[in-house]
């Protein structure tokens, strides 16, 4: 029989069938009691479970590439930027993924071990236009020494706050938030750049009054070059493209 694959078949079932043969020296019969429709009296069903081995590593869904984020200078301790998941085809033990920053810029960022939840643990006042570049390594067996191990690049922007870009929505800031996901779906689609949520803001006429739009400020990553797209550049493609942004987003207002 060939060397089975948990994760490829988890469970080989066979059916035995036994036939009467000449009782010798009057040797008892053992009788298998368990008896089910789709087996006939002289049969029995035998369930072989498929032991797993370690023989996978965790991989994370990015294709290679790196994770890319951003956050604003204002971004302080436990300021959520991202997650990092990783999954792993073995079972059990095998499959339990561990999670650690590797390299100096723990000072300035943590990932849970358990979740894969990374945040800020410091300030970025003064780091405005700065790059952080660091890895995250996945290993399975809960992190044990000699569990198999995945490796994600992440780099992370600091925005500059006195560049901003926003697109002025015709509706109130908390319907915007409830299609945000649809939203910059469209806009990635119409740029072919991958638009990104900076935050959201009540619209201020220049009187002072708020209205019932919503400032929504923006951010985009090239997902050719996997870096921040500056927000001349950002703001020239939008332009480019303002009529079919606002066709496209107009079931969305």
């Amino acid at each position: 029989v060939a060397n089975p694959d948990r994760e490829k078949v988890k469970r080989l079932e066979t059916t035995v069938q036994v036939h009467p043969i000449k009782k010798a020296r009057g040797f008892p019969h053992m009788i298998f009691p368990a008896h089910t429709s789709d087996l006939a009296a002289n049969e029995v069903k035998i369930v072989v479970r498929v032991k797993d081995v370690n023989d996978n590593s965790p991989q994370f869904p990015l294709n290679g590439r790196p994770l890319v984020a951003a956050i604003p200078t204002s971004a302080n301790y436990g300021y959520p930027i991202a997650r990092l998941q990783a999954t792993d085809a073995d079972d059990g033990l095998y499959a339990e993924i561990r999670y650690q920053i590797l390299g100096g810029e723990a000072d300035y960022f943590t990932v849970d071990p358990v979740t894969g939840h990374l945040r800020a643990v410091a300030s970025f006042a003064h780091q405005a236009g700065h790059v952080f570049g660091f890895d995250v390594k996945a290993t399975d067996r809960a992190g044990a020494h000699d569990g198999r191990s995945a490796i994600a690049n992440v780099f992370v922007y600091v925005l500059n706050e006195q560049k901003k870009l926003a697109l002025i929505m015709n509706a109130k800031p908390i319907d915007v938030e409830d299609h945000i996901d649809n939203i910059t779906k469209v806009l990635s689609n119409v740029t072919g750049l991958d638009v990104r949520l900076r935050m959201l803001e009540p619209h201020q006429e220049e009187n002072g009054d708020y209205t019932d739009a919503t400032d929504m400020y923006l951010y985009a990553v090239d997902p050719i070059m996997n870096v921040i797209v500056d927000m001349e550049t950002l703001n020239e493609v939008l332009s480019s493209k303002q009529e079919e942004v606002k066709r496209s987003l107009e079931p969305l207002h």
